[in-house]
């Protein structure tokens, strides 16, 4: 787990590039599913 820290003044401790590329990673490979989007959309709705 990456400890964040919003306050530093270094990139490296606020912004974690392997996170952002396994996440860039997850969109690619899941861009084209319907059912995906469409469960995140229903968590999105407001209530």
């Amino acid at each position: 787990m990456f400890n964040y820290n919003p306050k530093s003044l270094k990139a490296e401790e606020f912004i974690n590039d392997g996170e952002i590329r396994e996440t860039l990673a997850y969109a690619e490979a899941h861009k084209n599913d319907r059912e995906m989007i469409a469960e995140i959309l229903e968590k999105a709705r407001p209530k």
